[in-house]
């Protein structure tokens, strides 16, 4: 901002000579070449400025078109001298910026339930960085959801491991099921855990150790009582629950 008020107090006294001693002027820039220079090279850069925040939009970089957003706001106080208004852009992209906002959100809670943890923490760290408070509001409705969504799928893990062996037969479907959903939390410790709760997030470190510890209660259990109808020769019994 310093610099920006800098450039400005230099083309306020470039125009109050130009118009109250245009001679003086002349002496040291005949053509005034300088200030249209000056003002040819700021107008450059709100085009390119305004180039690269339609390419960070379309990337979804939230955070980065955020701070370009608050340069061309500060550039703005210089728009007395440009023919190219550093205001009109930021007030441009700033009402895109908001416009996306749902669709970001909506996007990104999608990701949750689909388990894209990956998308769900660049996502997240967007909305984190950006200085804003629609992306703020954003960041807390997306940690709830986030929270409670690994919660339930937590909990649905345990509850599959207490049933991976039912009424002394194994049930492969079950342990399948439980080996997918411990993948899913296992990347949400990759690429979330900095915006989990502290209790979902023990939840989250204990749950495997946890959940495999009942799997293997579940498979002793089925070995021993495959074990009794052998000693009992009960060999059909047996063969059924190999099945």
């Amino acid at each position: 901002l310093e610099n920006v008020d800098a450039l400005g107090l230099y083309f306020q006294e470039l125009d109050e000579i130009e118009n109250q001693f245009p001679k003086i002027l002349e002496i040291f820039d005949p053509e005034k070449k300088l200030l249209k220079e000056w003002k040819k090279k700021l107008d450059e850069n709100a085009d390119a400025m305004s180039d690269h925040m339609q390419e960070l939009l379309g990337a979804g970089q939230i955070a980065d078109l955020h701070d370009q957003i608050q340069i061309s706001k500060a550039l703005s106080r210089l728009d007395d001298y440009l023919t190219r208004k550093y205001f009109d852009t930021c007030r441009e992209y700033q009402n895109q910026l908001y416009k996306e906002a749902p669709n970001s959100l909506q996007a990104a809670i999608a990701d949750i339930k689909s388990h894209n943890y990956e998308n769900v923490s660049l996502v997240m760290t967007e909305y984190e960085e950006a200085e804003n408070n629609v992306f703020k509001k954003n960041l807390k409705q997306l940690k709830y959801v986030l929270n409670n969504s690994l919660e339930t799928l937590i909990d649905q893990t345990k509850n599959q491991a207490r049933f991976t062996a039912i009424g002394g037969h194994a049930a492969p479907e079950k342990i399948q099921l439980i080996v997918k959903n411990l993948k899913f939390i296992r990347q949400a410790g990759n690429f979330v855990q900095a915006f989990l709760n502290p209790t979902v997030l023990n939840e989250l470190k204990t749950c495997e150790i946890a959940v495999k510890g009942r799997v293997e209660e579940g498979l002793i259990q089925l070995l021993k009582s495959i074990k009794g109808l052998i000693s009992r020769h009960c060999f059909y019994e047996v063969n059924k629950q190999k099945q």
